[in-house]
């Protein structure tokens, strides 16, 4: 069975809407094989059951906020992203691109190619700038 690598990374940061810290998962990189892809939470919008899998990695490790879809008023749609462990703000790409400064790796785990992973590593690799979710 093919395998793919899921190692997730996060970075503290303050919330914007609270001011309390709290982490946020700052980037994720796909491998199968010699192949790999860098992602963010939100090119997980058109895979949202593979949310599920990256919190129970983390699950026990670092505190963060829920990962899950979210209606951006800035963008007038609704897509999966962070939030703030405290007070559930939505926390978009512009966070995620500065609190990549500090992320640490968080979780690594394989994950069956069959159950999605893969079509998500296809489909990130076919993507003319890297990503499936444009803002």
């Amino acid at each position: 069975m093919e395998e793919v690598v899921v190692n997730v990374r996060t970075a503290p940061v303050d919330c914007w809407s609270c001011g309390a810290e709290t982490s946020i998962v700052s980037s994720i990189e796909l491998s199968r094989g010699e192949t790999s892809a860098p992602c963010s939470i939100s090119d997980f919008t058109a895979y949202p059951r593979l949310v599920e899998p990256v919190r129970t990695a983390l699950r026990d490790k670092v505190e963060i906020g829920d990962l899950k879809m979210r209606h951006s008023k800035t963008l007038a749609r609704s897509y999966v992203s962070n939030g703030c462990a405290h007070c559930d703000a939505l926390f978009g790409q512009h966070f995620e691109i500065h609190a990549r400064y500090g992320e640490i790796e968080a979780a690594r785990f394989a994950a069956s190619a069959a159950d999605g992973w893969g079509a998500l590593l296809d489909a990130l690799l076919a993507s003319d700038d890297g990503h499936l979710f444009h803002f």
